[in-house]
């Protein structure tokens, strides 16, 4: 249980957790009843990523690494430099006010330091600005929020293993560039989250990293999806389109103008909402 006594509802974050267990619990029970298609908000999404982090976060070896301050010469540096830029004494604390702002903090609000973040090259760097939270916490986050969803089915005769050590255990080139991170729902099904940079050919191997052990099971999202598209709203669409102009400079590093995904909407607006 989270108290906070500076707040006058001291259970305020116990609360808010609440809330998105209850968006997650109906996400996993859609996994679990094998649906052909499981539709979410792109809020719903993002509160999903939120909690899959909150709970590897809030984890007894997460915590223990700051209540025993176990941290290697770098990462104790940057978590000096951030305790000192926001007046906090104990490392404990850190912890605390890390999980508050993750639980708190609306997505959009949350991306705009995540933005700030991605074009971060090392602590070094990034000891140089002041962030809201320690900053290797919110780098880790944004690994989560920037990789996009699959569901991974184990295969007849075999099953997932559950485990609370496991929860959120990742594969890459290395702790700061994972390729996935997977999240064990049922023995049957695991959510994995990929990095995004897999929905563009060969980016991963043009960077010189070394291929994914499970390459070969990605499916990657393609723009032409017209029995997803015929189902939006005209309203729907338009702010969709609206949100990718916006953000796509930051973002998207590739600078792609998704001028393919606006044909398709406007296609699609003027075919189920003509005059």
């Amino acid at each position: 249980m989270y108290r906070d006594l500076n707040f006058d509802d001291c259970m305020k974050f116990e609360k808010l957790i609440s809330k998105l267990e209850c968006i997650v619990a109906t996400f996993v029970q859609k996994i679990l009843s094998e649906p052909n298609d499981i539709s979410l908000t792109r809020t719903d999404v993002a509160d999903f990523k939120k909690f899959l982090f909150i709970m590897m976060y809030r984890h007894e070896n997460r915590r223990n690494q700051y209540y025993d301050d176990k941290f290697d010469h770098n990462t104790r540096l940057s978590l000096q430099s951030h305790m000192h830029s926001n007046n906090i004494r104990n490392v404990r604390e850190v912890w605390f006010e890390n999980l508050k702002w993750i639980i708190e903090t609306l997505i959009d609000d949350a991306n705009k330091e995540l933005r700030k973040v991605s074009g971060i090259m090392g602590l070094t760097e990034a000891m140089s600005h002041k962030w809201p939270i320690h900053v290797v916490e919110l780098m880790d986050y944004g690994h989560v929020t920037f990789s996009y969803i699959c569901i991974w089915k184990a295969q007849e005769g075999s099953e997932f293993i559950l485990s609370d050590n496991c929860f959120g255990c990742y594969e890459g080139q290395s702790a700061a560039f994972p390729f996935h991170h997977f999240y064990v729902v049922s023995p049957q099904y695991a959510v994995v989250l990929v990095n995004r940079l897999y929905m563009m050919d060969g980016a991963i191997q043009n960077m010189g990293f070394r291929k994914s052990w499970f390459e070969e099971f990605h499916v990657i999202p393609k723009y032409a999806r017209h029995k997803s598209l015929s189902h939006k709203s005209n309203a729907a669409m338009y702010r969709s389109l609206m949100f990718y102009e916006k953000v796509k400079d930051e973002l998207f590093t590739n600078k792609h103008d998704y001028s393919v995904l606006k044909r398709q909407l406007f296609v699609e607006m003027n075919r189920t909402h003509s005059a």
